[in-house]
């Protein structure tokens, strides 16, 4: 092969006997040198490029071939005429080659159109920070980190008691802080009530946010201003409730009884510092803010602070913490570390699981372009292989290959350009189905198809463009004029069968790492869906008695638990029923941690997942959640009723507190050691107490008696079918049911749930979407670059049959050619995704890279797909006539 420098001087000289003189010249002279010389032929030519008398050679070519008259084609200066020209000719010469051109626009349409998309997605989770929030890398959340202890792992949580949130505002390195938290409550507008999610934040929310309303203004930062009974609300609850922003101003809202005037509309898709969609904000009562936990969000002072500007604030505000008291009921909170962590952080500090799973998507969208880039490189290679005669003649007319490559790149800028605008439409419905369908409990802003999407669209076309025209430019500007004439375009496969296999390898090894990583994230969610959390959340409806006006039903009170038994009778006799009960502490939503104790033991053990966890329960709590009993029995009704000192425990809290010990009729003293034992008479199986990732904890139950004094009961029913027509029936049974129900608010356990389940299902479906249109792109290049050789080598195969050789040995050597290019890409692309298997691992759930049976499957599908395409161009190849062939020369 050439050496650069001789490649260089071959296009800066002419194709006349002049300058081949001159080159064979020096080709004569590099023979004869090359066994004594001491530089290779890189370094020998560049000195020969760089030497006086080749240089005034080319500058003396150059200057004959300018002032030469035209021979035969008519030379026009390429300025908007003939810009022109090319495109009108670009266009009629596209449209003669009709299926290659579908072909092109449609592959990097899909290429292009899920690049969009999943930036769309991405701009919103983690590029842009939350929506209209001014500066957010300015914003950091507060929160408190636990050390490892007793076994137990270290811990970060976001819950801030109000005494440490004030000391935290005290310290130097913030410009403002605010506290705030969420909760579900009952929202009326008219005659219509729904459940809603409202932030309760203090007066500082909105400008430590940088945030502007869309209609009205936000609540004043003073309470006492405004009142307590004031409201912003979303643009979405606006339109849902109202029928339009403008409606709801002037308007109000009734939360649980309590009228609260709306007197701003936030801008569509705010949703403060969250994801998770707001529908009001109401002010903070000052009053309350000691009995419970805030979210804490502050902004930095100095808008550049770096790395360790931020540590030296937080080292600050966790001084001010530890000089405080945090309260009575706060004392766990003393233990913690305040520290900082970017605005979009999750719970636990890190990055959350939709985030990243986001960002890795976006990368595979750029995976599908290539393999996309790759195939249309191919077919354009093919394109320009049948019309190698056609730029033969153009640069014997003396075109020029400079404006040879003008034109062939406008070709493929026409081709990206119609790409370019498939494409819209294909990222505007992908992004739409995104939002709505794996996406839904995301605060989404504007239009599937934003200005910024459309930038990058258009960017990536231009992309596009210059990527797929590389490599045919490099073929047509090499192109042997004498030996392109006398085959009349037809040649050996050579170095370009040996490209376009390469391409057709690379294309298969990304779609093998898509097809793996697809395979990886579907057994992730499977795994996930058939996880035991010890109750049977699909099945479990949670419904609980919201109060027609504050204080109409006392908790905790013998009223409360009366009106919740006479609500448990009215549900066990509803159609479809299975199993029903009442309880304080339920799976995924709320839970009592309490201290026990253990006669004879100093201390009680920790586990990893904190504890004990208390549930007081009726009767068929067990029944209506389906959590097993695995030793000994349930509460029975008798139990209940008399308040007995009996306890449940979970298979957990039994192995740690009586190993390789009798558990039933043990002794659980249930508060202190000065309190009386509590009988052990079962072993529940373990629940998982928040969701499904989720280390071991201690669980335990108690009958739920009157006067037990704890609040927040509610009713557990066992359903056939978790529809919303059996909700809609069992709040008609508690319709009517006592003058001080206002509403009842009803939740199937598995809602509660699938936010969780949300970065799996997203996985799992792009990924899954992606790797088959990888898998069809990369497989149609296999055929198309064995299509394209067989046509090539007609002639070998005739002679070759001629000869003797059998169909069945020339459709072997077929196969062999497109599976070894097969074969090898899948070995790459496995063995780069099993290689990048720490990196992907944490976004999996339960599931090793090396998974047996996702490999087996991905072998098997490839192995599969790639030898179907290869049987027809090889069974083309050996019905090949010799005689035809060889008539043809």
């Amino acid at each position: 092969m050439n050496p650069w420098p001789r490649r260089l001087l071959e296009a800066l000289l002419t194709d006349d006997d002049w300058s081949r003189e001159f080159l064979e010249a020096l080709d004569h002279a590099w023979a004869s040198e090359r066994e004594g010389a001491r530089l290779g032929a890189t370094a020998w030519w560049l000195g020969r490029l760089m030497e006086r008398d080749t240089v005034e050679f080319v500058a003396r070519v150059r200057r004959r071939r300018s002032a030469a008259p035209s021979t035969g084609v008519r030379q026009r200066r390429w300025g908007m005429g003939g810009a022109i020209q090319d495109f009108a000719h670009a266009a009629r010469s596209l449209a003669r080659d009709r299926r290659v051109t579908a072909s092109v626009v449609l592959t990097l349409a899909l290429g292009i159109g899920a690049n969009a998309a999943l930036y769309g997605v991405a701009d919103r989770l983690f590029l842009r920070g939350p929506a209209h929030v001014a500066a957010p890398s300015e914003l950091v959340r507060v929160l408190l980190h636990f050390e490892a202890e007793g076994g137990a792992p270290a811990r970060t949580g976001p819950f801030i008691p109000w005494n440490t949130s004030e000391a935290v505002a005290s310290a130097s390195g913030f410009a403002g802080i605010t506290r705030y938290g969420f909760e579900e409550r009952l929202a009326a507008a008219g005659d219509e009530a729904r459940p809603a999610r409202v932030a309760t934040v203090d007066g500082a929310y909105f400008r430590v946010l940088g945030a502007s309303p869309a209609r009205g203004r936000w609540f004043a930062e003073a309470s006492a201003d405004d009142g307590l009974e004031v409201a912003v609300v979303s643009a979405d609850f606006a339109a849902r409730t109202f029928g339009s922003v403008e409606r709801a101003m002037g308007r109000s809202v009734d939360l649980d009884g309590r009228s609260h005037p709306i007197v701003g509309v936030a801008p569509e898709g705010f949703s403060g510092p969250h994801l998770d969609p707001v529908d009001l904000w109401v002010p903070l009562d000052p009053d309350v803010t000691g009995n419970r936990n805030w979210l804490v969000v502050g902004r930095l002072a100095d808008p550049d602070a770096g790395f360790a500007a931020r540590e030296r604030v937080a080292d600050a505000a966790d001084a001010a913490h530890r000089a405080t008291d945090p309260g009575r009921f706060f004392q766990w909170a003393a233990d913690g570390a305040v520290t900082l962590a970017p605005v979009g952080a999750g719970d636990d500090g890190a990055r959350p699981p939709e985030v990243a799973i986001a960002a890795m998507l976006l990368g595979v969208s750029v995976l599908v372009l290539l393999i996309g880039v790759a195939n249309v490189v191919n077919l354009l290679l093919a394109r320009l292989s049948r019309r190698r005669r056609e730029v033969a003649v153009r640069l014997a007319l003396g075109i020029g290959r400079g404006r040879l490559a003008r034109f062939l790149f406008i070709e493929n800028l026409v081709l990206a350009g119609l790409s370019g605008l498939v494409a819209l439409p294909v990222a505007w419905g992908a992004g739409g189905l995104l939002r709505s369908v794996l996406l839904p409990g995301v605060a989404w802003a504007g239009s599937a198809l934003p200005w910024r999407v459309v930038a990058l669209t258009v960017a990536t076309t231009l992309a596009t463009a210059v990527m797929v025209s590389l490599v045919p430019l490099a073929r047509a500007g090499r192109t042997d004029l004498a030996g392109a004439l006398r085959s009349g375009g037809r040649g050996a496969a050579g170095a370009r069968g040996r490209l376009q296999l390469s391409l057709a390898t690379a294309q298969i090894t990304l779609s093998a790492a898509l097809l793996l990583g697809a395979g990886l994230f579907l057994e992730s969610f499977r795994t996930l869906r058939v996880t035991d959390l010890g109750v049977d959340a699909d099945r479990i409806i949670a419904l609980t008695l919201r109060e027609s006006e504050p204080g109409a039903i006392p908790s905790p009170s013998a009223e409360e638990h009366a009106l919740y038994l006479r609500a448990l009778e009215a549900l066990r006799e509803a159609p479809g029923v299975e199993a029903a009960a009442v309880t304080l502490g339920l799976p995924f939503l709320y839970n009592f941690g309490l201290s026990v104790a253990v006669p004879g033991r100093d201390s009680v053990p920790e586990l990893p997942g904190g504890g004990p966890w208390l549930s007081a329960v009726s009767a068929d709590y067990f029944a209506a959640t389906g959590t097993g009993i695995l030793r000994g029995r349930g509460f029975t009704e008798a139990e209940v009723e008399s308040g007995a000192l009996v306890a449940v425990v979970s298979e957990a809290m039994a192995r740690s507190l009586w190993p390789g010990e009798e558990v039933l009729g043990a002794c659980l003293q249930v508060g202190s050691v000065d309190d009386p034992c509590s009988r052990v008479v079962g072993v529940a199986e373990d629940v998982h107490r928040t969701g499904y990732r989720e280390p071991p904890s201690m669980q335990f139950y108690v009958p739920l008696a009157p006067g037990g004094g704890f609040g927040g009961m509610a009713l557990v029913v066992r359903t056939a079918s978790s529809s919303s027509g059996t909700i809609a029936g069992l709040r008609d049974r508690l319709d009517g049911l006592d003058p001080a129900v206002g509403f009842v608010d009803a939740t199937v356990l598995q809602r509660v749930l699938d936010p969780q389940i949300r970065p799996w299902r997203m996985g799992a479906w792009v990924l899954g979407l992606a790797a088959g249109l990888a898998l069809l792109v990369a497989v149609l290049g296999v055929y198309g670059v064995l299509s394209y050789l067989v046509e090539r080598r007609r002639r070998e195969m005739g002679v070759r049959i001629a000869l003797g050789a059998s169909g069945k040995g020339i459709r072997g050597l077929v196969l062999k050619q497109g599976l070894g290019a097969a074969g090898m890409g899948l070995l790459l692309g496995i063995g780069a995704t099993v290689a990048a298997g720490r990196w992907i691992e944490p976004l999996l759930f339960e599931t090793e890279v090396t998974d047996a049976g996702v490999l087996t499957a991905v072998v098997a599908i490839l192995t599969v797909t790639a030898t179907a395409a290869c049987l027809l161009p090889a069974g083309r190849a050996a019905r090949v006539e010799p005689i035809l062939c060889l008539r043809d020369d």
